[in-house]
């Protein structure tokens, strides 16, 4: 990551701390229960939204604007290919 990269700003769960330790991150603040707020740069948003559908709700996207609302078409859409059961 660099200084032109796109911010990113996450709240993880406890079960997706990791994320914290395994990829560079600008910051991380504690939550409860063992949450965090974390900050990191990308130059492919593509994979922030394959990342944070990969966490299966253990994390949102808190910024920017409407990265959050990718993620949810992009989950929703998936859920409509496996049919109505």
């Amino acid at each position: 990551p660099g200084p032109a990269d796109q911010r990113i700003t996450l709240t993880l769960d406890r079960s997706a701390a990791w994320v914290a330790d395994y990829y560079p991150v600008e910051s991380a603040q504690p939550g409860p229960d063992g949450a965090q707020m974390v900050t990191l740069r990308t130059a492919d948003t593509e994979w922030i939204v394959r990342l944070v559908l990969r966490l299966g709700g253990a994390a949102r996207v808190v910024d920017p604007a409407g990265l959050d609302e990718v993620v949810q078409e992009r989950a929703q859409s998936a859920l409509t290919a496996y049919g109505p059961d």
